[in-house]
């Protein structure tokens, strides 16, 4: 994919629908896009879910074994595959060796975080202090979209890392401050009030590894495609047409602009939104349903494909279809 984060998605798909001889819509440019993806090996380091193993699927309408489109990393991402692994190691220390565990081994707890801090530098910076303090909730940005706390002269940002950074629950929030008129420790040490949490610790140094394999402004370059490619389809599909009243249709209401976003959209549509959002389930698609008439669509550069955006938008379109038909008998009831 060369394409600069300073071009327009819609720019790099015309250009590259253009030369394979086909439209922005056809399946085709999708897997052209996949094929030459330079992030697509990172995908490996991750489990996906079945579709037979979510809840409110309807077997009818799938194959059981294909993988779930998974679109909602923005409130949970997948478990990195060493997880598991880095987990059970903890717990088979603390079984064999019990309290001597806090100095032993790959990750002391009680020096746990001390591990990763060279896996987390590409997120912690130190920053210098300019006047006055200013400070940045990241709880969406960390892992979505490229940071410089340092270069900008940030004092201090909190962030939490269950989203796009991937550890489960709330593990994790992190807290970056610089000068205070206290005597601490050096760093961040300074503000830990007790042992880092172990099996958190595992989880988010499983996620950092893979975050090491590449680079915030790799993923950004392939996010701000995969994301323009999902608008574009939703557009082409399934924009307002006034000669078509009856048909049902997605607006989006996050910004157009990519120096305004992340990777997610989110959608409203002219159906309700429990409709469409069971239909959506049905067919093995997660995603975020925010009460009233929100639909969080998250594509993650780590381990979203644009195949996956390709069937997500098919998808959609038999889930207005099936919605619609519910609606129909409630509406002529009225």
């Amino acid at each position: 994919m060369n394409s600069s984060p300073h071009t327009s998605p819609v720019t790099t798909l015309e250009k590259l629908a253009s030369e394979l001889g086909c439209s922005i819509v056809d399946e085709k440019l999708a897997i052209h896009l996949d094929n030459e993806d330079e992030l697509k090996h990172l995908k490996q380091c991750f489990h996906i879910p079945t579709k037979k193993d979510l809840p409110a699927i309807e077997k009818s309408l799938i194959n059981e074994e294909d993988n779930c489109i998974y679109f909602c990393g923005n409130s949970l991402g997948l478990q990195p595959k060493k997880v598991k692994d880095y987990i059970d190691e903890e717990l088979d220390k603390w079984a064999k060796m019990g309290v001597h565990g806090h100095f032993i081994g790959k990750r002391p707890w009680a020096l746990s975080d001390e591990c990763i801090v060279d896996l987390m530098a590409k997120i912690v910076e130190l920053c210098f202090l300019q006047g006055c303090f200013v400070g940045f909730d990241l709880a969406h940005a960390v892992g979505n979209v490229e940071l410089h706390l340092h270069d900008w002269d940030v004092d201090f940002a909190c962030w939490c890392s269950y989203k796009f950074v991937i550890p489960p629950w709330n593990s994790y929030t992190l807290f970056h401050i610089l000068t205070l008129e206290l005597e601490l420790s050096q760093g961040v040490d300074g503000f830990r009030l007790s042992n880092p949490p172990i099996l958190l610790v595992c989880s988010l140094h499983a996620s950092l590894e893979v975050f090491n394999q590449t680079t915030m402004k790799a993923l950004r370059k392939k996010s701000i495609l995969l994301t323009g490619y999902l608008e574009y389809l939703i557009k082409h599909y399934y924009s307002e047409n006034i000669a078509e009243p009856e048909k049902p249709y997605a607006k989006i209401f996050t910004p157009s602009r990519i120096e305004e976003r992340g990777c997610q959209l989110s959608l409203t549509f002219s159906l309700p939104i429990k409709a469409v959002y069971q239909e959506l389930k049905k067919r093995g698609v997660v995603c975020d349903r925010r009460e009233p008439y929100g639909l969080r669509i998250a594509p993650v550069p780590l381990y979203n494909s644009f195949h996956d955006v390709f069937k997500f938008v098919q998808i959609l379109g038999e889930s207005f279809d099936a919605a619609q038909k519910t609606e129909e008998p409630n509406r002529n009831k009225n």
